[in-house]
């Protein structure tokens, strides 16, 4: 946990990025409380805009991001997640009834989205990932390029 600790405190620092983060990172325990900080708004934004981490500290840790809806390589197939990062592979998401969904991808990451009844979905695009849409029924998908 240390040497993860020590990676992105190293990469935050570099980047100028904003105290609470940093402070964030400070205090995490575990590697469930860095996916906690990737996981935030800010986290998030700077993971997908600067592809971080690598890719091969995030496959170290695998098991435990797919657990938390966050994807690194292979295929995945998931039904009404709150919140998904996409860093590679490809993911199917499912999104039905009156459930709402925030898709983030960067890297080579394809989703493939399948909208349906009333569910809103987001998602945001970072670099050479892509999204293959499927919108049904009064659903909805808005899809930003960053």
């Amino acid at each position: 946990m240390e040497k993860e600790r020590e990676y992105v405190l190293k990469h935050m620092n570099r980047l100028y990025s904003c105290g609470f983060g940093i402070d964030e990172a400070k205090l995490a325990q575990s590697i469930e409380d860095l996916i906690g900080i990737m996981k935030t708004p800010k986290g998030v934004e700077h993971c997908m805009k600067f592809q971080f981490p690598d890719t091969n500290i995030l496959l170290q840790h695998e098991r435990l991001l797919m657990e938390n809806h966050v994807f690194v390589d292979g295929h995945h197939t998931i039904e009404n997640p709150r919140l998904v990062l996409a860093f590679g592979g490809t993911v199917s998401i499912l999104v039905d009834k009156y459930s709402i969904c925030e898709v983030y991808a960067t890297n080579d990451a394809v989703v493939k989205l399948i909208a349906k009844d009333n569910a809103f979905v987001t998602v945001e695009t970072y670099h050479d990932s892509t999204v293959i849409e499927t919108q049904n029924d009064k659903s909805r998908i808005r899809i930003f390029k960053r």
